[in-house]
């Protein structure tokens, strides 16, 4: 696994096709960290060989390598300053797959990744862990995401969050952009 780990830092030297081939190798080993790794290596890589690898990730059996595959292709591939976004169907039903996951953290980076892309099925996802903020609490995650891709119907449920978290100044942040998208 140490020699996978180092290829997180290493892949911006190697460059975007030998990180992914190394990477790809290790995608299906028996030990998860060692699977997390390779994903962790070949989140934001954008050559169709790396996003193929991750979509069938999405569906590992451990969380932790879920939530990273979802993570690389619902934000990472989606990053505002990115040259170009990457967004197809199949990354969209993979990540729409995901928005009943068992683990929050897989769910929300599904969830998150078909909002920014303006997906009805994400927007409503993460209006639902707006609302749900009292009883789950609310993450930086789908905080981020909202500030990112802000909609009016984020409002009220941030205004709420904000009434009972008034010093939470990534919910601020997130209110202010979806005040500011509302008035144009």
């Amino acid at each position: 696994n140490a020699i996978v780990c180092a290829f997180v830092d290493l892949k911006h030297e190697v460059g975007d096709e030998a990180a992914a081939a190394f990477a790809c190798r290790f995608v299906e080993h028996t030990d998860a960290s060692v699977r997390r790794s390779a994903v962790v290596v070949l989140c934001a890589n954008r050559i169709p060989v790396a996003v193929a690898a991750l979509l069938p990730r999405t569906r590992d059996t451990d969380a932790d390598v879920r939530t990273w595959a979802c993570f690389g292709l619902g934000t990472q591939l989606w990053r505002p300053r990115a040259v170009e976004a990457i967004d197809t169907l199949e990354i969209r039903e993979t990540l729409a797959a995901r928005l009943d996951d068992s683990f929050v953290d897989a769910r929300e980076e599904a969830a998150t990744g078909l909002a920014r892309r303006g997906d009805e099925r994400g927007l409503a996802a993460v209006v639902d862990a707006l609302r749900r903020f009292e009883a789950d609490g609310v993450s930086n995650c789908v905080l981020h995401a909202v500030e990112e891709a802000p909609r009016s119907r984020f409002v009220a449920p941030l205004e709420l969050i904000l009434d009972a978290l008034p010093d939470c100044a990534e919910a601020r942040r997130a209110l202010d952009a979806c005040r500011a998208a509302t008035a144009r």
